[in-house]
């Protein structure tokens, strides 16, 4: 499938969430639906767990405890906020990312089968998926419930992997501000 035009990719992005917004397949808490992106020109794709409670009751991915946790080490990587498998697998074929970010354990299991966390984040890494190659940069899962972050050289790996982040995704021109 060749590159879309960035009007392209935004009808096929809008499509793509009206059907994911109507999906119903699922047995969600009444009121609860399905949490679609805005982008509509991404240079990378986030992929996260399932989402939790705070996320779900307000349709916004990554809004609770974690999700600021994030987005904060995102921030630390200049990057700004702003900026289910066959959903993804879908996603995946039209945005065909440059760069894709497995944010915890069962995201990155998805790219890159069971390893090590150590063996992966901090690095930067070529997948294949559905839509086709993308630089992999994972990242821990930023709850706060796992001990990984702890273990000795792992924040330092946590780092590295913000700081590849922010050279793939900031937009060209622009500096760190580290």
């Amino acid at each position: 499938m060749a590159s879309l035009t960035r009007a392209a990719l935004s009808r096929a992005l809008d499509d793509h969430c009206a059907r994911v917004a109507a999906c119903r397949r699922c047995a969600l808490a009444p009121g609860v639906m399905p949490i679609v992106s805005r982008a509509r020109a991404p240079r990378g794709i986030l992929v996260g767990q399932a989402p939790g409670q705070t996320e779900m009751g307000g349709g916004q991915l990554f809004a609770g405890r974690a999700g600021r946790t994030l987005f904060k080490r995102l921030a630390s990587a200049g990057i700004d906020e702003s900026t289910a498998r066959d959903w993804l697998a879908e996603e995946l074929r039209i945005i065909r990312p440059r760069v894709l970010v497995p944010v915890g354990r069962l995201a990155i299991d998805r790219f890159f089968g069971p390893v090590p966390l150590a063996a992966v984040v901090g690095g930067e890494h070529e997948v294949e998926h559905e839509g086709g190659r993308s630089l992999a940069i994972p990242l821990p899962h930023p709850s706060g419930a796992s001990s990984w972050i702890h273990a000795p050289g792992n924040r330092a790996l946590l780092h590295r992997a913000l700081a590849l982040l922010g050279e793939r995704l900031r937009p060209a021109g622009e500096r760190s501000v580290a």
